[in-house]
């Protein structure tokens, strides 16, 4: 997996704009590209959030999830198969992760290590402490629970890059 994530500009911006129109609540869900490893292209969201099914395993990574109830995500295994099944059928592929963070600085917590699903996939922190100014940090996670900040690339529609996080 690189350590460079080229995100498009136009991807970006409506990923920002969906996940600001769902806060407060929770957004988790997968980056999907046309090709294994591929560039993103789209995004897909879970809608359930059973974490409170599995508060005392959440409640194990400390007083924070005690203290926010809205602290941590766990979609059903019924909409994990939908939204897999969905991502099938369209002839995409999953990429990359993410999730939002409310109070939270743009850092992978243990828990996130221990619930990221594959180190194929990288993993994308929107923490939204301040809803104007929306910070975007993204992180390779390696087998053994290696973690490492990747440099995000704003690209253009002909690739070029505009910004560099």
């Amino acid at each position: 997996m690189t350590e460079l994530l080229r995100l498009d500009r136009q991807l970006l911006d409506r990923f920002l704009l969906a996940v600001e129109e769902r806060f407060p609540r929770k957004t988790f869900g997968y980056f999907l590209a046309d090709e294994p490893d591929g560039k993103p292209t789209d995004f897909i969201f879970f809608e359930d959030n059973v974490r409170d099914d599995w508060r005392a395993e959440f409640i194990k990574y400390g007083q924070y999830f005690i203290d926010h109830d809205d602290a941590g995500f766990l979609a059903t295994p019924e909409e994990s198969w939908r939204v897999a099944r969905h991502i099938r059928d369209a002839g995409l592929h999953e990429v990359g992760v993410f999730h939002s963070h409310q109070r939270h600085p743009g850092l992978l917590a243990t828990v996130d290590v221990d619930l990221h699903p594959s180190p194929q996939l990288w993993h994308l922190l929107i923490v939204l402490r301040n809803l104007k100014y929306p910070q975007v940090r993204a992180f390779s996670v390696a087998d053994g629970g290696r973690v490492a900040e990747m440099e995000i690339d704003i690209i253009d529609e002909r690739g070029r890059t505009l910004d560099h996080v």
